[in-house]
């Protein structure tokens, strides 16, 4: 008995071949996937679904959102808002991971403080602060007037610096 190769021609066969496996395999891992997806209510890592990025506050054509600010106390009482981003110019960071840091008084301490005081200083050598405050701002814009308009304020943390002069 003689076996006959096929030569080119099974190669082209045994690509076929191969293509309707994987395809088959894909067909049935993809149910599988989607039962421990649903037994778990979420994925590890997002093989088939992207994270949402949670409900859109939109409504009647308006967005409400949140932005944070630092407002300096001076010592004669007058209030007056830094640009989070300036205090931080050379120290490698930016405003918003400086406003969320300094929302939780859990991360400031003792060195937090006098960091900033030596800071305010540097960058605002004439203004005599006597405490800085991370403020949460609620806004509200209106896509039909395209006008963004202050909802409300709320400090989320203040911080005694006592005096930069």
């Amino acid at each position: 008995m003689s076996v006959k190769h096929r030569g080119r021609g099974s190669q082209a066969w045994n690509r076929r071949v191969g293509l309707r496996i994987a395809f088959a395999a894909l067909l049935l891992v993809l149910p599988v996937q989607l039962a421990v997806r649903n037994a778990i209510s979420d994925e590890p890592y997002p093989g088939l679904f992207l994270p949402n990025f949670g409900p859109v506050p939109e409504q009647a054509g308006s967005v409400e959102f949140q932005t944070r600010s630092v407002t300096a106390e001076l010592t004669d009482d007058t209030v007056i808002v830094l640009d989070g981003g300036e205090l931080l110019t050379g120290s490698g960071g930016g405003a918003l991971p400086f406003t969320r840091l300094l929302s939780d008084p859990a991360h400031v301490d003792e060195k937090t403080v006098k960091w900033l005081g030596e800071r305010l200083r540097v960058v605002y050598p004439r203004l005599d602060v006597q405490s800085l405050s991370i403020v949460a701002n609620s806004w509200k814009f209106d896509e039909s007037t395209g006008e963004r308009s202050l909802r409300g304020t709320h400090v989320l943390n203040r911080i005694e610096i006592g005096g930069t002069e």
